[in-house]
């Protein structure tokens, strides 16, 4: 009898202390259910007061953020770009011309922002893109003006601002209505996409003409066709029908990657203009170009430079005709090789003049081969993204 109460005692000890074991378990499991539950609320919490300076962040960045001014020019053109998907009509454009869209039209549109919203406070812009077409493409060319924090400098003004008007000496003269470099040693180097060119002169329009630093890559004769008058196929020297206009059209087209020296956004920013081609006799002493004008060939692309340009390159006290020698000293324009000018040698057929490796003038042979140095004529709204134009630093044109 008392072996089954002492079993029994033993057995309601044991449940007791299973009833204690069980509530420690449940008071262990609700206290981890509870911790679980704050680091619930706590990443929660967390996670959104993260969410909330994260959405903050981002409405800060689209709202106030201030922009270079080079990414406002950026925006200028993307809006433009919208704009006239809109207004297709208005790219009825031709390649002689171009259209100017002004910023408050993009800005009218819901294209972009009011300028105000990109720039600090108490800077006030303007702006416009110019949309070209070269082919079947369209380039843009934003001109932004933000006072005295910004502006988008035009070439022809970085090169009156760092080459003052001179009269003596190398620099930038005002000669025949135009500003002229002259001398040996002249900052007028400038990089477009594919090549590198000097500034020959600023017309009054502040159209900039720049001839090719090297040649493109290729001999050609000015004319080799069959001259009746000599007998030979020496060439005819008149430019309208002569090989070397040829050649330049078909270099200006060329789709050889090996011979592009123009890309696409180069040629936007060209003018057509008439390239003068008149014939000049080797002893003529003028010198701005009125004889040498008398004949032209109306809106090229490319040229090649004149007599009178190539003389008045040169400094040389006593250089004022073909038969000068020493219109070789002092002048920028001379290269180690040899290459066609414009011009024909008037009372002649088959002769047209070129420039000799030591930077003579010589009345060649049309039939002859020399180099061939393209002549462009840049548009005064072409601006520049740096450089001071040295050699080693030109100016870049956007």
């Amino acid at each position: 009898m008392s072996n089954n109460l002492n079993k029994g005692k033993v057995n309601d000890f044991d449940l007791d202390d299973d009833m204690d074991e069980e509530e420690s378990v449940e008071k262990n499991n609700s206290s981890n259910d509870l911790k679980k539950l704050l680091l619930k609320l706590i990443l929660i919490i967390g996670g959104g007061v993260l969410l909330l300076i994260l959405v903050l962040s981002i409405t800060s960045i689209f709202t106030n953020k201030k922009y270079s001014f080079e990414q406002i020019e950026g925006v200028m053109v993307e809006a433009s770009k919208q704009y006239l998907k809109e207004h297709p009509d208005i790219l009825a454009i031709t390649e002689t011309r171009t259209i100017e869209i002004p910023v408050n039209n993009l800005i009218a549109d819901g294209k972009m922002n009011d300028l105000s919203e990109y720039v600090a406070e108490g800077v006030s812009c303007t702006g416009k893109v110019v949309v070209a077409k070269v082919g079947s493409e369209y380039v843009y060319t934003p001109t932004l003006n933000c006072g005295d924090a910004y502006s988008t400098i035009p070439l022809y003004t970085k090169i009156s601002e760092d080459s003052p008007i001179v009269t003596s000496g190398y620099g930038l003269y005002n000669l025949n209505g135009e500003k002229v470099f002259r001398g040996e040693k002249v900052n007028n180097y400038v990089q477009l996409e594919k090549a590198l060119w000097r500034i020959v002169k600023i017309d009054s329009a502040n159209n900039v003409y720049l001839i090719k630093e090297t040649p493109t890559g290729f001999t050609a004769p000015w004319d080799n066709r069959y001259n009746d008058k000599i007998g030979y196929n020496v060439g005819i020297n008149i430019y309208s029908t002569s090989r070397i206009k040829e050649y330049l059209d078909t270099i200006y087209d060329t789709t050889k990657e090996s011979e592009i020296f123009l890309s696409v956004n180069d040629k936007a920013k060209l003018l057509p203009y008439d390239v003068c081609s008149g014939s000049r006799a080797t002893n003529s002493q003028t010198n701005n170009n009125d004889i040498e004008c008398k004949t032209k060939e109306n809106n090229q692309k490319l040229g090649l430079l004149t007599l009178s340009d190539y003389i008045n390159a040169s400094v040389a006290p006593g250089c004022a005709t073909a038969e000068d020698r020493n219109c070789q000293n002092y002048n920028y324009l001379v290269k180690n090789f040899d290459w066609w000018l414009t011009t024909p040698v008037s009372n002649t057929t088959d002769r047209a003049y070129s420039v000799t490796v030591k930077g003579e003038i010589k009345s060649s042979q049309t039939g002859d081969y020399y180099n061939v140095r393209p002549v462009i004529k840049l548009n005064s709204t072409v601006a520049i993204s740096g450089g001071s134009g040295t050699e080693i630093d030109p100016y870049v044109v956007k």
